[in-house]
Order: C-alpha cells, then sequence, then structure tokens
C-alpha cells in the first residue's frame, strides 16, 4: 500500500491559507467605526462584502472575533489579540508611505557625472552649491577627454565641449565659450617667419589673426 505524506497544500484546517490583509484592515475598521454599517459608509464598501471578508477571516483565523449584539458589536479575546496586530500593521503601512514620500520630497543617492576636461572653473562653483543643497546627494565626477553617451554608459549626466554626437538623448546648452590663440608681438614676428599666412607684427590688446591648426574659433596678439 502506497501512502502520501501530507503537505501544507493538503490541509484545509484554519491558518493554512495566506492571510487577506485588506480583510484585516476592514476589521480593523470596523471595530473602530463600532458597526458594519458604520464601516461601509467609510468605507464606501457594501455591507454584504465585509461581512463576507468578516466571516472569511474568522474561518483564515480559526476563530470568532466579534459578538454581534443587538446594538452593537464587541470583541472576543481572540479579536482583541487580531486587533492589536491590526493597529502595527496599519502603524507600519503609514510608516513606509512617509518613508517614500520623504524619498520623493528630499533627494537621496548617487548622481554620476563626466565632464570634458578644463571645465572645473566653471562647474565646480555649482557642484559646490549643488551639494550643499542636497547633503543626502553622493555626487561621483569623473573627468575625460572622450565622448561620453548616457545612453550606453552608466552616468546620470554629461557636459561635453563640441556638437552633440546623438541626437537622440536630451541635450541642453549650458553656454557658448569663444577661445582664441594670443601671442606677444614677438611671437608674432617669429611665426610672421616661418608661416605663410599674414600675422601682425604688432596690434592693440587681443586684436584678431589667422589660426594654424585646432579648432579654435579667434586667435590675436597682445602686448606684452
Amino acid at each position: 500500500m502506497v501512502t502520501k505524506r501530507a503537505t501544507p497544500s493538503d490541509s484545509t484546517g484554519p491558518g493554512t491559507s495566506a492571510i487577506d490583509v485588506n480583510s484585516m484592515l476592514l476589521f480593523y475598521e470596523v471595530v473602530n467605526t463600532g458597526s458594519i454599517n458604520q464601516a461601509a459608509v467609510a468605507l464606501k464598501t457594501p455591507k454584504a462584502t465585509i461581512s463576507r471578508k468578516l466571516r472569511r477571516l474568522e474561518q483564515h483565523v480559526g476563530a470568532v472575533l466579534l459578538k454581534r449584539g443587538s446594538q452593537k458589536l464587541s470583541m472576543t479575546s481572540s479579536g482583541e489579540a487580531l486587533f492589536q496586530h491590526c493597529e502595527r500593521i496599519l502603524a507600519e503601512a503609514q510608516g513606509a508611505r512617509a518613508a517614500v514620500t520623504e524619498m520623493q520630497t528630499q533627494l537621496s543617492g548617487q548622481l554620476k557625472m563626466a565632464t570634458a576636461f578644463g571645465l572645473g572653473p566653471w562647474i565646480n562653483p555649482a557642484l559646490a552649491r549643488f551639494a550643499l543643497e542636497y547633503p543626502n546627494i553622493e555626487l561621483v565626477v569623473d573627468e575625460t577627454d572622450r565622448w561620453v553617451d548616457v545612453s550606453e554608459e552608466p552616468y546620470d549626466i554629461v557636459v561635453h565641449l563640441g556638437k552633440v554626437r546623438n541626437e537622440r538623448i536630451p541635450v541642453r546648452r549650458f553656454a557658448q565659450l569663444h577661445r582664441g590663440l594670443y601671442a606677444s608681438p614677438r611671437v608674432s614676428a617669429i611665426l610672421s617667419s616661418r608661416t605663410s599666412l599674414p600675422l601682425p607684427a604688432s596690434a592693440s590688446p587681443c586684436s584678431p589673426m589667422p589660426f594654424v591648426g585646432g579648432t579654435s574659433q579667434k586667435a590675436g596678439s597682445c602686448r606684452s
């Protein structure tokens, strides 16, 4: 003869199935309001639904929770024990909601940022103000000389110089920088002797002159 060992799923007795937390909160509200009618009004739930869930809750715990008198409901000793657990569950739920709300209103976590080399004098003051305003954010800043695509690399913000290479990502222009190459009249004279480009031997402070190589927008010579 083959016998089968009983498993939890085979049992149909009280306490063997998962208890419905919503039913527990219904029970809590019924006790607080003093009647199923008042609870139905407060929760905007049909009385039949509340009564059915309460009966099912009593079946789950295997005990009578409420004494249904002609005037009002009262808790049994089992009901009082369950009510205390309901209070703790509700307090935990409210605490969880408050914690999530606080996370939304008070920023925290890690913010990873990449910037181009040489932008420190412009970016660092803004980063310092940001760190003071949001002390719970861990700010990680990397300097790099390559293009960083935030859609493919683990960065939240990237500050680049030059043209945008990926038009699909959100981009905001912070500023337009004008770069230039400047030299004293003596250096200009030396460059004039070594290049076919017309370089002024002397000029007013930083007057424009042609630039050889690179991508700078303006060059000039300055009086020393």
